[in-house]
């Protein structure tokens, strides 16, 4: 890379350099027959400027480079961490709901049997619905909004003529 760079750029100055005294030489009307030693100066003058412009172009590129992958990382990393934060507070969430539920439904055996029966079949329905999407990390609109009845059947025998819901949706 450097060695290729500093090549190119000796010879793209050893051309500007005699280009520069061609015009140089016409426009003052002095008689170039050849490209001397005089033309060592500006010849390595541009050589080394073309070096550090083409070097400092490569650096730039690479440093842009590094900072795309750095930022597909950053946003990587933050998506996972909002996994992880929803995942706690879902975890978080549903202990209160199924120590609830399981309250609820205990409460119901002995003065409403089959209310505490249905309760405790829309839990199972619930925990496995919620069970099986924690393996994946998709699920189809049947799943849930299967998960979303039995939520709200647990929801609705909690608060009795409180709540009130119809689910809508194509087949």
């Amino acid at each position: 890379g450097l060695l290729a760079t500093n090549a190119a750029a000796t010879a793209l100055g050893l051309l500007l350099a005699g280009g520069f005294i061609g015009i140089y030489a016409w426009l003052s009307e002095h008689e170039v027959e050849s490209l001397d030693w005089s033309t060592a100066g500006p010849s390595l003058f541009f050589g080394v400027l073309g070096t550090v412009v083409f070097t400092t172009m490569a650096r730039m590129l690479r440093m842009r480079e590094k900072l795309s992958q750095a930022e597909v990382q950053r946003v990587v990393a933050e998506r996972e961490l909002t996994q992880a934060q929803l995942k706690t507070l879902q975890a978080q969430i549903e202990p209160h709901f199924l120590f609830n539920t399981l309250t609820t439904a205990i409460g119901l055996i002995h003065t409403q049997p089959t209310v505490a029966e249905d309760t405790l079949k829309h839990l199972t329905s619930l925990l496995r619905n919620s069970l099986s999407r924690t393996r994946t990390e998709q699920s189809t609109l049947i799943e849930e909004f299967e998960l979303i009845e039995a939520y709200l059947e647990i929801s609705k025998i909690r608060m009795g003529t409180r709540l009130d819901y119809s689910i809508d949706c194509d087949p």
